[in-house]
Order: structure tokens, then sequence, then C-alpha cells
């Protein structure tokens, strides 16, 4: 079976982590004990503020790592709690999929769900 990033997608505050939080701790989720890899807590870990636009492309560097390294530790699924809502930022994950497949030696996949909010993880 192939390792899967799972991306969050939505606008600031809108419950992405909050998603996240809960499906990791919830043993009967399917994505129970999966990491976060979580560009906001990198750049608050890097430079101590919420946003540096010149420290962004390290960011996403170091956000990029953690996924390789984690899937390369045996993880089967990561999710990358980022707001993801341009369309370049959902392509540069899917169109990245083959060379993390490549650095990471596994199978990668990436998908949205569209229809899950903070207030549905039970489903």
């Amino acid at each position: 079976m192939g390792q899967t990033l799972i991306l969050t997608v939505g606008l600031p505050c809108s419950g992405k982590s909050t998603w996240a939080l809960q499906q990791t701790r919830r043993y009967a989720s399917p994505i129970y004990g999966s990491p976060i890899v979580c560009p906001d807590q990198i750049r608050l870990a890097l430079h101590g503020q919420r946003f540096v636009a010149m420290a962004e492309p390290f960011v996403w560097a170091i956000a990029r790592t953690m996924v390789i390294s984690l899937f390369g530790a045996g993880h089967q699924k990561v999710i990358l709690d980022a707001c993801n809502t341009t369309r370049k930022r959902r392509d540069d994950w899917l169109e990245s999929a083959a060379s993390l497949e490549e650095e990471a030696g596994c199978s990668v996949s990436a998908g949205f769900d569209w229809g899950t909010r903070a207030g549905d993880a039970s489903t």
C-alpha cells in the first residue's frame, strides 16, 4: 500500500488544524496517529513570527523535507496542515509527488476531500 499525503485546504482559522488534531487523536479515524507538518509552526520555530515573506522559501523547503523524512521513517500517512487555498500551491504538492516518491522511496498519493469541515470530523 502506498503512503498518503493529506493536504488540508481552507482559509485561515477555518478549522484545518482542529480537524487534523481530531483525526490523529481519534482511534477510530483512518489517519489515527499520523504526523502533522504545519508551516505555521515551522515559521514560529524558524523566525518567531507568523509570516516573513523573505523566509517563505525556507519554510516550504523545511515542510517538504519533513514530509520526505516522515515517509522515509515509515509513516503511512502524513498531514500537511496548511491553507493550500491556491490551485498553484496544491498543484505544487501534486506535481512534486513523483520526486517525493523518489526521495522518500515510497509511493505517494494525494487527494482532496472538499466535503470535510472541522465540524464534520466524526464522519
